[in-house]
């Protein structure tokens, strides 16, 4: 945000203006990368912790009609498993 607010300031007219957000845009673009697969793996890492936790903790403290089921996480493992 502070590079196109800069490329704001400094550019005199609005093509220069539109070229240096492109630019500064394609230069961040890797980073951008990097934080939404950072972000994909955080979320997918807490989906675990929390499936691995349901299994161990409140499973079994459901009705009986329902402690048998198991956690979408741990369903999605057992069929990747059987390809």
């Amino acid at each position: 945000m502070a590079g196109i607010f800069a490329a704001l300031i400094m550019g005199s007219n609005s093509d220069e203006r539109i070229w240096a957000i492109v630019v500064i845009q394609l230069l961040l673009a890797p980073w951008y990368l990097f934080v939404a697969w950072r972000g994909y793996r955080l979320m997918k890492a807490a989906s675990l912790l929390s499936a691995r936790q349901y299994e161990q903790k409140w499973r079994h403290k459901l009705p009986p009609e329902y402690s048998d089921s198991e956690s979408a996480a741990t369903a999605k493992w057992r069929r990747r498993r059987k390809r």
